[in-house]
């Protein structure tokens, strides 16, 4: 994931640090079920690289079974394959198929919802589209996980195109929202009424902590679950990675004791070598702070 990459020299200069939590999230948790039992998954932005047939996958391995291997480590994936074709309700049953074949648990997959709907008509006439969407991904049946909406060039003058659409998203259907232009986080009235939208409707916030873009780490929650996409920088700043991870371990233990019912948390990484890393780091975290009892991975032995 190359969405809010710095240049070399400038990571150093970057404050790493979360902002406080934003102010409809105490509402939204306090609400929440207390000593509820908290569901925890963990994955990628894509279920394999060549890279990693090095550590993680048998060398050797084809790039037709990565979907198999991923399965086999993970219990869930950010499925970004969806945003640039929409697969056919056979495929979708052949990949549930392999989830419960392979996979330690419950797998869920997190689909991205297609370009068409979110980049070239912009929310705009998608409904039958969207209702497809839906159609396809509801053969995952028990595998599907919450779905998202990444929206690029679609600043605040819009909000009311996104409302009409998270209006029709149906009840039961589970949907995060990302928004991407700086004016949706630069005016406290415009943000207000963007999660105040978002909450009323049901519908999530994307989190996105990013080296270039601190602006869309808002701490948000409009549900009582996260969705997190975090994108390390890797290399030799790898140990920065990994306490950027202890920082949101915390505070996603805050929000736990204070009644959070689902984390999502997606890690990727620049080019994505070291992805499994990463998210072992945070799979390992989870399991200590937080009691998650997610299986790690299993990495080659070299």
């Amino acid at each position: 994931m190359e969405f809010g990459k710095v240049q070399e020299d400038e990571i150093l200069s970057v404050n790493f640090s979360l902002p406080n939590d934003g102010s409809i999230t105490s509402k939204i948790l306090e609400k929440s079920e207390e000593n509820k039992k908290v569901k925890f998954y963990v994955g990628c932005g894509t279920w394999g690289q060549k890279s990693w047939t090095k550590h993680l996958y048998n060398k050797g391995t084809k790039t037709s079974d990565f979907l198999k291997m991923y399965l086999t480590q993970f219990n869930s994936i950010e499925l970004n394959a969806m945003f640039y074709s929409l697969p056919d309700r056979d495929r979708v049953i052949g990949w549930k198929k392999l989830a419960i074949e392979n996979s330690k648990s419950n797998f869920l997959f997190c689909p991205r919802l297609p370009q068409l709907i979110s980049h070239v008509l912009k929310l705009e006439d998608v409904n039958e589209i969207f209702q497809n969407f839906v159609d396809v991904v509801s053969n995952f049946g028990d595998n599907l996980g919450a779905s998202f909406l990444q929206l690029g060039i679609f600043g605040p003058e819009r909000l009311h195109i996104l409302q009409d659409f998270v209006e029709t998203v149906p009840s039961g259907f589970k949907l995060f929202v990302e928004v991407r232009s700086p004016e949706w986080f630069s005016n406290e009235k415009v943000k207000e009424e963007y999660f105040s939208v978002l909450s009323r409707n049901n519908i999530g916030a994307v989190i996105t902590d990013t080296s270039g873009r601190r602006d869309l780490i808002h701490m948000n929650l409009t549900i009582p679950e996260c969705f997190i996409r975090f994108v390390g920088n890797g290399g030799k700043y790898v140990e920065s990675d990994f306490r950027r991870i202890d920082d949101w371990v915390i505070r996603i233990q805050e929000w736990v004791n204070r009644g959070i019912e689902k984390v999502y948390f997606f890690v990727h990484e620049h080019g994505e070598r070291n992805t499994p890393i990463l998210a072992n780091y945070v799979i390992q975290q989870f399991n200590a702070l937080l009691e998650a009892n997610l299986p790690e991975l299993t990495f080659i032995e070299k």
